[in-house]
């Protein structure tokens, strides 16, 4: 394995390394820089040699036939607790591990959630130890494992006897890169539309029903809609602004982006075999300027971004400050830490994200998992604590935490809040019409496009069509490195 370490450190440079970093800052500063190309890829890595397979899960304690202590390093995004409630989950689950593994001792390397595929990158790449990660997210996977970083975790699979139909198909399908499993996934979002009854009621709306095609959602809105003067007050809801993550425009939007609005028109934004960028089709191209139109509507993108700015001050999301009616958020995570704390009630009032009249709902997923690095010197350690994240008691920790939703099926029938907790339930209502990012290797990139093409749309740069015209043009030609 040292010389697979050798090869990745001589084929990423320290400017290469960065290249992927820097494309994969997230959707905070997407919208600001120009994304790098993604590098060619480069020597698939080893296999991890897995350890014995067991009769039954759980699989036998790797570190327990000798007395010297084993460091596994991990990276998370996650802060320390109690700021955040995650990083308590962090640390629990961590306890856990190293008491059914007493020898060994795992250790955090605290990430930033924006720089985090340049931490790792930055370290794999040059020699540094990172093992396995608590969280990662499926639009960087397929990235990292084409590019030599992940190592595949098929053969455990097999040794280990796990059943990968106990997992969503389409979480697998996300954690996959050529055919290839280099994550396992243990949960996922859904984007859900979460409103204000209040703001219903008073303006002679029916509280019991959110908007269900995207001419409801736009009457509604600007019923909702509020001002003073020439001043706003109050948005009723908007389904996509620019800026990306910046700014006011992604907290009046939500978790969304032209993502959601394309699959809701019946959008691909690219083919089924993955070879094709079909990010400038009819239906997307319809989606995107269906938003911008919205946009100007409902005041225009600079007016409507200044006030996001003033309404998401102090990082709380409008819709808990009452100047915000309808938006669509991801159920789980940060964002039910969010609604538990400030504003339970949002956690009973769930709709459907709505479709075009004549077309069906849809929704899309984050899906999160662990995988094992392929410059790890303890791939065999690094594998089972990929597996414990997955252990079903941990599925079900996550749910009744942060509301998570475990992609392994049998764990929703393991306890009642599965059933009885009304986002999780709403939630796993919305598996069937769920979608995924595209599991390209160019990944980072394209997300980083569609947000560049929106925010040239909006703002009234260039056509819809020019807009995503431009965004496939460049995104085919790294796909195209690949083949």
């Amino acid at each position: 394995m040292e010389s697979l370490g050798r090869s990745l450190r001589s084929t990423f440079s320290r400017r290469r390394v960065l290249t992927i970093g820097t494309t994969a800052v997230g959707a905070i500063l997407a919208a600001c820089s120009s994304p790098t190309p993604t590098p060619a890829p480069v020597k698939p890595a080893e296999p991890v040699k897995s350890a014995a397979p067991a009769a039954a899960p759980p699989a036998a304690k790797p570190a327990a036939a000798s007395s010297q202590m084993t460091e596994l390093v991990l990276i998370s995004p996650f802060g320390k607790p109690p700021g955040d409630l995650r990083g308590q989950t962090q640390e629990d689950v961590q306890k856990a591990f190293e008491a059914k593994n007493p020898n060994v001792k795992v250790t955090f390397i605290e990430g930033v959630w924006a720089k985090l595929m340049e931490q790792i990158t930055t370290t794999v790449g040059g020699g540094g130890q990172i093992d396995s990660t608590i969280w990662i997210d499926d639009q960087r996977v397929p990235q990292l494992a084409a590019t030599g970083f992940l190592a595949p975790l098929d053969d455990n699979v097999k040794a280990d006897k796990l059943d990968l139909g106990d997992w969503e198909k389409l979480a697998i399908d996300a954690s996959k890169y050529k055919n290839k499993l280099y994550a396992l996934p243990y949960y996922w979002d859904m984007r859900a539309l979460f409103y204000n009854k209040d703001h219903f009621k008073e303006v002679g709306l029916d509280p019991t029903k959110a908007p269900s095609t995207w001419e409801e959602f736009k009457t509604a809105a600007t019923k909702l809609s509020k001002k003073k003067g020439e001043d706003i007050e109050r948005i009723g809801g908007v389904p996509l602004m620019p800026g990306g993550g910046t700014g006011g425009g992604y907290q009046l939007t939500g978790n969304t982006w032209l993502f959601l609005w394309g699959w809701l028109n019946g959008g691909k934004f690219v083919n089924d075999d993955l070879t094709q960028v079909t990010c400038d089709s009819p239906e997307i191209v319809e989606a995107l300027e269906w938003c911008t139109q919205f946009v100007k509507d409902m005041g225009g993108a600079e007016k409507l971004t200044a006030f996001g700015q003033l309404a998401a001050a102090g990082g709380i999301l409008p819709i808990m400050t009452e100047k915000l009616s309808m938006s669509v958020y991801p159920t789980g995570s940060l964002w039910f830490d969010q609604v538990k704390a400030k504003k339970p009630e949002l956690q009973n009032v769930l709709g459907y994200a709505a479709p075009p009249k004549g077309k069906k709902s849809a929704t899309w997923s984050g899906v999160l998992s662990s995988v094992v690095f392929s410059t790890s010197k303890v791939k065999d350690i690094a594998w089972e604590f990929v597996k414990f994240m997955n252990e079903p008691s941990n599925g079900v920790l996550y749910a009744k935490r942060h509301a998570w939703i475990p992609t392994r099926k049998s764990v929703v029938a393991l306890d009642p809040i599965f059933k009885e907790d009304p986002m999780i339930s709403f939630t796993i209502g919305l598996i069937p019409q769920t979608n995924i990012r595209p599991p390209i290797p160019p990944s980072q990139l394209i997300w980083d496009e569609m947000i560049r093409a929106s925010d040239n749309a909006i703002t009234g740069k260039m056509s819809a069509k020019e807009a995503l015209t431009a965004a496939r043009t460049k995104v085919q030609a790294e796909l195209d490195k690949y083949k």
